[in-house]
């Protein structure tokens, strides 16, 4: 007996299921998880120093009319399930010293100072570059150590003395327009958060669906060319694990296609009923 005589011949029943299967659309439910950079650094302008193992990040001028910026990488989608739909993003960095401070909360540059997130175009190295022995506080890193090979430098994305790889532009390869700007102040050890825009949400779901082309962002100071005015976070290399950078994205899972559901439940219901007219005919 062909499938399409049993089907003619399904109990009312068994034909409002299979008819039901067909207006079944998969619902997704949002996720949130928020995940710690895999690796940052510092480049400065006025050497050829990083700071891949440094706890702070600087972003700005320093007393010497020098400019700092700051790189920051995610592993997007070695923590993401392929196929998701990002709807939300958030970067919070926890500001470590203020130009001018020493380090004591209080003191230092009080000018509230906008800091800008870029899609960073090129890849780069944190390298091993940094205080020896680590040190747990920022204070004393201000312009950076000796780059090593695989540092990435104001000129380098990978430092070597002989054959550096270098930056397209000195001082990184960034899009040309920021993915969010917010307004730090001078509060130490408070967490200042880059909200959901729609470039970030662009960038982290290109980074997902692409991670070959994931070289996270470079955070630059819009007042980068005002001497003493900078900024530093804590890096993922900081000792007290709550003061590290953390970027909270929400998400939509993948669903099954709707047609997958409907083949599925369209087959066990016709079997359900194959099954039931075979006992009825051996009955």
């Amino acid at each position: 007996m062909s499938i399409a005589s049993i089907l003619t011949k399904l109990p009312l029943c068994m034909i409002g299921a299979v008819a039901m299967v067909a207006t079944i659309t998969p619902a997704s439910h949002a996720t949130t998880i928020a995940i710690g950079a895999s690796r940052d650094t510092t480049i400065y302008q006025n050497n050829n120093n990083s700071n891949g193992t440094g706890v702070g990040m600087f972003v700005g001028n320093n007393g010497m009319n020098s400019t700092r910026r700051a790189l920051t990488y995610f592993d997007i989608a070695g923590n993401l399930p392929t196929g998701a739909s990002i709807t939300d993003v958030q970067l919070t960095l926890f500001l470590g010293q203020v130009a001018g401070s020493g380090g004591t909360p209080g003191r230092g540059d009080q000018t509230p100072r906008n800091i800008s997130l870029s899609r960073v175009t090129n890849s780069w190295g944190e390298g091993t570059s940094g205080p020896v022995p680590p040190s747990a506080t920022i204070g004393g890193t201000g312009e950076g150590f000796s780059a090593n090979v695989g540092d990435a430098t104001w000129n380098a994305r990978f430092y070597d003395p002989v054959n550096p790889v270098l930056w397209g532009t000195p001082g990184g390869d960034f899009a040309a327009t920021p993915s969010a700007t917010i307004t730090v102040s001078q509060n130490i050890n408070a967490g200042y958060t880059w909200g959901s825009t729609a470039a970030l949400v662009a960038d982290v779901q290109g980074w997902l669906d692409n991670p070959s082309g994931n070289f996270g962002w470079l955070l630059r100071s819009e007042s980068e060319n005002t001497p003493q005015s900078f900024r530093a976070f804590w890096t993922s290399n900081a000792t007290d694990p709550t003061l590290r950078p953390q970027l909270k994205i929400t998400y939509a899972e993948p669903v099954p296609e709707p047609g997958t559901i409907l083949g599925s439940l369209t087959a066990l219901s016709i079997g359900a009923a194959v099954k039931q007219k075979f006992k009825k005919q051996q009955a």
